[in-house]
C-alpha cells in the first residue's frame, strides 16, 4: 500500500516533532480524524 492510499484509509502514522503552539492541536485534529499519532518533544 502507498502513502496516499494509507491516508486515504486512515491508516498511515503521522509523527509531529515538536509540541508546542502548533504542534499538540495538530496532534489532536490528526487523532480526531483517526490518524494514529506520536509526538515527540524534548520540552515535555
Amino acid at each position: 500500500m502507498n502513502l496516499i492510499q494509507k491516508i486515504k484509509n486512515r491508516d498511515a502514522t503521522v509523527g509531529v516533532i515538536g509540541l508546542g503552539y502548533v504542534g499538540l492541536p495538530l496532534c489532536l485534529r490528526f487523532s480526531q480524524e483517526r490518524f494514529r499519532v506520536t509526538g515527540f518533544d524534548i520540552d515535555t
